[in-house]
């Protein structure tokens, strides 16, 4: 992706899919800014928790889906 300068494309996209804990701060150009929906594994999830202000204070319409066993996916 880096380097493709599709970021205003992507952006421009009905419905964006980020998976894990990617980055796009900084990728702008490359990637887009927008998150529609975040499929996060439950490995990623401490990842997300430790930098709460840029994943979850970066937009209000990002829909997170968190996927994993169900016995690894408590509320622990």
């Amino acid at each position: 992706m880096l380097g493709s300068h599709l970021g205003q494309a992507i952006d421009g996209q009905e419905c964006v899919l980020r998976m894990n804990h990617a980055p796009t701060a900084g990728y702008e150009e490359d990637v887009g800014a927008r998150n529609t929906i975040r499929v996060v594994s439950h490995t990623s999830v401490p990842l997300l928790l430790r930098n709460q202000p840029y994943f979850f204070q970066q937009s209000q319409e990002t829909l997170y889906i968190i996927w994993g066993p169900a016995k690894k996916l408590n509320r622990e």
